[in-house]
């Protein structure tokens, strides 16, 4: 059950062991239960189209201490976006990689 709070309401005292809220349009308070376990409001769950026993979730904490939420398929479209800025358009990577290891096989068969 959520409930809607102004951000300046925000009180984490009022926040019962089951209940979450929102603090504005983007940011929703959970409370942590003592096995370590916090909710996913619905609406999210909704949104990352998680699937209960079948979806897999990414928790990363960025520099800053903050807990980013993704699902698989947005961790790996991540990764594919960082990977893509430090590879030149065109090349072949794979192809560059089994070269080389084509190459090396050779040298060591060559000895």
């Amino acid at each position: 059950m959520l409930r809607a709070r102004p951000p300046n309401e925000l009180a984490l005292a009022e926040v019962s062991d089951r209940i979450c809220y929102r603090a504005s349009m983007d940011q929703v308070v959970v409370r942590v239960e003592k096995s370590g376990r916090i909710m996913i409001p619905v609406d999210i769950r909704r949104k990352l189209r998680l699937v209960e026993g079948e979806s897999q979730i990414l928790l990363r904490v960025d520099d800053e201490g903050q807990v980013q939420l993704s699902t698989r398929e947005q961790a790996l479209a991540r990764i594919h976006r960082e990977v893509r800025k430090h590879v030149p358009e065109g090349s072949d990577v794979v192809g560059e990689f089994l070269a080389e290891k084509r190459a090396e096989s050779a040298r060591e068969d060559a000895k």
